[in-house]
């Protein structure tokens, strides 16, 4: 009798205990799941945004990327920056160069076969350093299509990388001044009204964001200056080229002087003959 009654008391516990033992591994599976994902997110992150960009056929990536100096490119001990060596491994897959502009002696960057390293000479807001660097590159074009059910379009012949498809990265006004001259887009790390985007950490970004359209703008830019004004690059360079002050004074210029009220009146008095 006794053993009857423990019987169906331990019965009894089993049948309470079931639907909550039930319950906390289902918990517990689901709270590891989710974990596993998380760490799955993180690790791929930039793979993933590479690879959804692969899929879509209206997107353009980055033809070329610029480190304009070399304390955006790395530390005093020769450490990239945080964010810099994914960058460089999402341009290779792509094919993309990468460019250091330096102002001083190139040996002072890390060498690496994946980047380009170049004297930038004249200073910015000068663009002739940014003008001359992508004119000397040459890229393949990549072709169109090539999803499933739909033909492929090979790429174009060999060229330089077209400006509206340039990122310039940098930390000063005068480099986002260089950089929107010559009509391509810039990620800056000081705040400014000039910069495309202004992010704290190269961390932040994958190639995805920087691409047209991105994650910080829709169309492609043309050469400007910093009123948005469409300008001629020739121009710009003959300006800086040509003024007589020192180069600080000369950098410290905003944008070529507007047109006088002598030359306004002589171009009035033209029209008026006419």
């Amino acid at each position: 009798s006794n053993v009857s009654v423990q019987h169906t008391h331990s019965a009894m516990m089993r049948k309470t205990r079931t639907p909550a033992t039930a319950m906390l591994r289902l918990l517990l599976l689901l709270s590891t799941l989710l974990a596993c994902e998380s760490f799955l997110i993180s690790q791929s992150h930039r793979k993933m945004c590479l690879s959804s960009l692969t899929m879509v056929r209206n997107i353009d990536l980055p033809e070329t990327l610029i480190f304009y100096g070399a304390d955006v490119f790395q530390n005093e001990q020769k450490e990239l920056l945080p964010g810099v060596e994914s960058l460089i491994k999402e341009a290779q897959e792509i094919q993309t160069p990468v460019v250091v502009l330096v102002s001083d002696d190139s040996s002072s960057i890390v060498k690496r076969d994946d980047v380009l390293v170049v004297s930038s000479t004249p200073p910015p807001p000068n663009p002739r350093a940014l003008f001359e660097t992508v004119n000397s590159l040459l890229v393949q074009p990549r072709g169109f299509g090539g999803s499933s059910g739909f033909g492929r379009k090979a790429g174009d012949p060999e060229r330089p990388p077209e400006f509206q498809h340039v990122v310039v990265f940098c930390n000063s006004l005068q480099a986002c001044r260089a950089a929107r001259y010559v009509g391509a887009r810039v990620v800056c790390q000081s705040d400014n009204a000039l910069a495309d985007a202004i992010v704290d950490e190269w961390d932040e970004l994958c190639i995805d964001d920087v691409a047209t359209p991105g994650s910080y703008w829709l169309n492609p830019p043309h050469p400007k200056d910093d009123d948005g004004n469409r300008v001629d690059v020739y121009d710009i360079m003959e300006y800086y080229e040509s003024n007589q002050e020192s180069p600080s004074k000369a950098g410290a210029a905003t944008q070529p002087p507007a047109m006088n009220d002598d030359e306004m009146a002589r171009i009035l008095a033209d029209l008026d003959s006419v």
